[in-house]
């Protein structure tokens, strides 16, 4: 179990694109201290359903679409930032 805040990458194999955005969303999570969970879309039914075309997708804990498509380097900060947030307005604490 994940203890901390976390956010979940939907990717797929062989999908250029969602490489060069987890690179960008693990190095922004890594330095706020929260935790990725890489998730293949392909492997998970109710996922496929709702992101099979939009990977990559970067969700928060409750299932929010934080960023999605080409992430660059802002729009990964600003989710990590949002899921280490917490919704709440202020910091979680890092574990």
């Amino acid at each position: 179990m994940v203890n901390g805040p976390i956010l979940r990458f939907v990717t797929r194999e062989r999908c250029h694109i969602c490489e060069e955005s987890a690179a960008r969303v693990r190095a922004a999570a890594r330095r706020l201290g929260v935790h990725v969970l890489e998730v293949d879309v392909d492997g998970d039914e109710h996922l496929q359903a709702a992101f099979g075309g939009r990977v990559p997708v970067v969700l928060n804990a409750r299932d929010r679409v934080l960023a999605e498509g080409r992430i660059g380097t802002g729009a990964a900060w600003r989710a990590a930032l949002r899921a280490r947030v917490g919704g709440r307005g202020r910091f979680m604490p890092a574990s």
